[in-house]
């Protein structure tokens, strides 16, 4: 809550996705205590969620990468590359839905 006072939105991205490398179970909760408080809306809360996730499959499939078996390397990493792309699409689907119907209110008539 500091950080966000003194740097705004640029410190939670940056905070979440740091805390996402550890764990997504503290950067979850510390986005929802944000929001609780109303110090973000629950909509800005989406992008730091999405990159404490990423951040934390990165580290996932780079442990998965490690290891020796390669039937084990394939599976895994590539259960969590697939994680890893639905979560952005959505979020681009997201975005594009929002601003597709924030457009069709602004142009029908009341």
């Amino acid at each position: 809550a500091l950080l966000n006072d003194y740097f705004g939105s640029a410190a939670i991205l940056v905070t979440a996705t740091l805390a996402g490398l550890v764990s997504t179970n503290s950067a979850t909760v510390a986005l929802a205590s944000l929001v609780a408080v109303g110090q973000i809306s629950a909509l800005e809360g989406v992008l730091p969620l999405a990159a404490a996730l990423s951040a934390n499959t990165l580290v996932r499939i780079w442990i998965a990468l490690r290891s020796s078996e390669p039937s084990f390397r394939r599976t895994v990493s590539g259960g969590l590359v697939l994680q890893l792309a639905v979560l952005w699409v959505a979020w681009w689907l997201d975005g594009i839905a929002r601003a597709w119907i924030t457009e069709l209110s602004l142009t029908m008539p009341l």
